[in-house]
């Protein structure tokens, strides 16, 4: 006999009272796959939420996103992955008629720490699909 995990609710909309209860086991400890199987959605989209949480925490609450990845036990550097990759997504869909993706103000700050820590930026710039110019005139300090 197959064991089937309920996923009725993927793609569909979050509630408040989902979003809570999501909240809710993360703080109790509850692992993604259970809390997946819990609201009936896969593990991606779960984490994925709680990212987004984690992020808006860091945004509205003004908690560090190290104090912000020990709440919902994910990762900083996921947390900064998925807010460039957001910022990504809205700038795209912003600036459809450039052919060059330019960097958002999280990105260079992101981008200027990483060249303060003596990464090359060609190579931070091709990880994140990105070119090596940035789009404004800040001077960097080392």
């Amino acid at each position: 006999m197959q064991n089937t995990v309920n996923i009725s609710r993927v793609g569909k909309k979050w509630t408040k009272e989902e979003d809570t209860e999501l909240m809710k086991r993360v703080n109790d400890g509850m692992g993604l796959v259970d809390i997946a199987i819990a609201h009936q959605r896969n593990v991606t989209g779960v984490k994925l939420r709680i990212m987004g949480k984690a992020i808006s925490m860091v945004e509205k609450q003004s908690i560090s996103i190290n104090e912000a990845s020990k709440l919902v036990n994910i990762t900083v550097e996921d947390l900064i992955e998925y807010k460039l990759r957001e910022e990504d997504k809205r700038n795209q869909t912003k600036n459809k008629k450039h052919k060059e993706k330019y960097w958002s103000s999280f990105q260079e700050e992101y981008l200027l720490d990483k060249i303060r820590a003596d990464l090359e930026i060609d190579e931070i710039a091709k990880k994140m699909n990105k070119t090596a110019r940035l789009n404004t005139k800040k001077t960097v300090v080392c």
